[in-house]
Order: structure tokens, then sequence, then C-alpha cells
């Protein structure tokens, strides 16, 4: 449920499974994590992707200009930002946008998920 809009840290849990685990299941450990932490960036993404721009002008105040504008700038970047959606509070607003701005769904899914392997590898190199 970690990596949906519910704000529970699957950090805390994988920190405390891998430590009580062997070398074989922390490997497994790894893998399923990323696995249902991607799972849980793509329901941001698709909630996006439900969206329209016509709510970000009616209920944020957002004009049509100002959101070409950002579209133009995410495309400029490629799938680089979605790595970033791991981070705490701007993670899940980054799948979202991702998904509102119509971004293609492999590259995200791509860069997100490796990502989230990172973070995961890091944290079983620093227990």
């Amino acid at each position: 449920m970690a990596a949906t809009i519910l704000p529970i840290s699957s950090e805390l849990h994988f920190a405390y499974i891998t430590n009580l685990s062997s070398d074989e299941d922390i490997i497994i450990a790894l893998f399923v994590a990323t696995l249902g932490n991607s799972l849980g960036g793509l329901s941001c993404y698709i909630l996006g992707h439900l969206g329209k721009w016509s709510w970000l002008e009616k209920y944020f105040k957002i004009e049509e200009t100002k959101i070409l504008k950002y579209k133009t700038k995410l495309e400029s970047f490629g799938g680089w930002p979605a790595l970033l959606c791991w981070l705490p509070i701007i993670g899940d607003p980054i799948a979202v946008t991702y998904g509102l701005m119509k971004a293609p769904l492999r590259s995200f899914v791509i860069f997100m998920s490796l990502g989230k392997f990172l973070r995961y590898l890091f944290i079983i190199y620093i227990i």
C-alpha cells in the first residue's frame, strides 16, 4: 500500500524484513518490494491519466499556457524525473503529473521502477 496515496512507509518494513532474512530471502524481498512499490506508483500514474487539464484550470487556477509550458518541460526531460518517484511527499505527485501529462507509460515505468529498486538496494547496503 506504500507508493499509493496512503502515507505508509515501505522502507521501515523492508529494513525490518531484510534485517531478519538470509541472503536469498533478501534478493527476493528486493524484487518483491520493488514490484509492489512500482505497482503503487503506477496507480498514481493511472489516477493522473484519468484527470483532465480543465480541472487544473478550474480547481487550482492554473492557466492553460502554464500547463502547456510544464508539459513541454516534462517532455524535454524524458523519463528521468520518474527516478524521483520514490521520494517522500513529492514522489506521488510526480507520478500523478506524468499520468496527467499523458507521458509515455513505458519510459515512466522503467525509470520509476529503477529509482525504487535503487532505493531498496541502498537500504540493503546500509543494513
